[in-house]
């Protein structure tokens, strides 16, 4: 990787660009953080409150060199019963680097108004957030997610974006990947590029990491959160840390790769490879929120 690549991806805000490994409150992906100390991790926000309540905080649990970001995008289960209040309390206990609040379930087979109406509940949570932390004395700063099946849905969030001052946002793209295989993934470009034509703010994908999958997407995304892609191809795969560390960096040339010179999808085969997305754990892929 090329430091003029390297300068082309990364934002002088220092937000999240490149390779972020998705992992929970597990011994082994403790490990796994420590032995190739990443730029970035994420994890939701159930794991963190696992971490918490055995009095660690992102700094002492990760190391004080990973940028932690914890994210509401959760299973129903855990959505429905986490409060604003709960959600405040965790992130301002955990401090993480970045957090993105306030998700609640938008499902595709909704009525369009109850589903805009379930996105603008996303956007107002996410100003209570903005101003909660403003007053609050964790440097924590939000990532907004970039909800909703159409433009009018999508204007929504793209109105606070706005307000709040933000040219960076989250999209959840699991809901393309669940029920099995990568089929789903023509549609997630096509939903992409539409995106791509309506904001030019920077965009974070949660669920995919597969340098493959990334380099179908346009320039305004900057980075893949994702589990599958480090699992397989790293951590069960090497040998030794020595290896790990060999593999997680082509991993990681790989996705700046992809982000810095993305290739229309029409450029890339569209093979059955299963595996270009992130292969979440079951209670994820149950759930059908966009």
């Amino acid at each position: 990787m090329s430091s003029d690549d390297e300068a082309q991806l990364a934002r002088e805000d220092g937000r999240p660009t490149g390779t972020i490994p998705r992992v929970e409150h597990q011994r082994s992906h403790r490990e796994f953080v420590q032995t190739v100390q990443p730029d970035h991790v994420m994890l939701k926000l159930r794991h963190a409150e696992r971490i918490v309540a055995v009095g660690e905080t992102a700094d002492s649990y990760f190391g004080p060199n990973v940028d932690v970001i914890t994210t509401s995008t959760q299973p129903d289960q855990w959505l429905n019963t986490t409060s604003h209040d709960d959600e405040l309390e965790a992130i301002t206990e955990f401090e993480p680097a970045y957090h993105i609040p306030a998700d609640v379930s938008d499902y595709v087979d909704l009525e369009p108004r109850e589903r805009a109406e379930r996105v603008q509940e996303v956007m107002e949570g996410t100003l209570w957030f903005h101003d909660q932390l403003a007053d609050a004395s964790v440097e924590t700063e939000l990532i907004p997610l970039l909800k909703g099946l159409t433009e009018p849905e999508r204007d929504i969030c793209y109105t606070l974006h706005n307000e709040i001052g933000v040219d960076y946002a989250a999209v959840y793209a699991t809901r393309y990947f669940s029920g099995g295989g990568g089929r789903r993934i023509r549609e997630f470009v096509a939903d992409m590029n539409t995106v791509a034509g309506e904001t030019t703010s920077d965009l974070l994908v949660i669920g995919l990491l597969s340098p493959r999958g990334l380099r179908r997407l346009p320039e305004q995304v900057v980075a893949g959160a994702g589990q599958y892609q480090w699992r397989t191809r790293v951590k069960q795969a090497a040998t030794d840390d020595e290896e790990m560390r060999a593999r997680y960096q082509d991993l990681v040339d790989g996705v700046r790769d992809a982000l810095v010179s993305p290739q229309p999808a029409k450029d890339i085969p569209d093979d059955s490879d299963n595996h270009d997305h992130d292969q979440e754990t079951l209670d994820e892929t149950t759930s059908k929120h966009h």
